[in-house]
């Protein structure tokens, strides 16, 4: 439970040990959407400033642990939506510079361009999740956190959260069969 009085006023001693107290939360949200460790240390920043701009916007209703989450991956997405326009806009320089004949070479498969695309592709279709099913996914896959406190943190039941997660799994393995940049939203 935080201190809603110290933490609405921004009481820099406080704001410190919510830091110290959570900030792992926030870095393995961070994890999730960072390209490198330099990247994932400007989302963790970047997020407890939003956090700190945005703090009057928690009424302490459900738990902040959950708010918290919500705020890291808005950022992240927002981050992640901004990289994906500047690497569109970049391709479309590249692909006019390269000529066709560079633009149909055929890659190897283990390419670090195919992971990226893959990894740009997987970050593309948790952006096209309900936040419910992208929040759950992100505190019980990528944060290794148990059902249980999943369930806590959304302030929901274990039952709900399991199948949270069961359809936001099976909607993450249609978007990610979806051919090129066909993810709805993206065009």
């Amino acid at each position: 439970m935080i201190d809603l009085g110290k933490f609405r006023r921004g009481d820099r001693d406080y704001l410190e040990e919510l830091v110290r107290a959570h900030g792992n939360l926030v870095h393995l949200v961070a994890q999730g959407y960072g390209k490198d460790d330099d990247h994932i240390k400007d989302l963790f920043q970047e997020s407890w400033m939003h956090v700190f701009q945005k703090r009057s916007t928690y009424r302490g209703e459900g738990s902040f642990e959950g708010w918290l989450h919500r705020t890291t991956t808005r950022v992240c997405i927002s981050d992640f939506r901004h990289r994906k326009a500047h690497l569109k806009a970049q391709e479309r320089m590249g692909q006019e510079e390269r000529g066709d004949a560079q633009r149909w070479k055929e890659n190897d498969p283990m390419d670090e361009a195919d992971k990226r695309e893959t990894h740009l592709k997987l970050h593309r279709a948790l952006a096209q999740l309900s936040n419910r099913e992208h929040e759950a996914i992100c505190l019980r896959v990528l944060e290794k956190k148990k059902t249980e406190e999943v369930a806590r943190i959304m302030g929901i039941k274990k039952s709900t959260v399991r199948s949270i997660i069961r359809h936001g799994i099976n909607r993450l393995k249609k978007l990610m069969e979806a051919p090129g940049d066909e993810l709805p939203g993206y065009s």
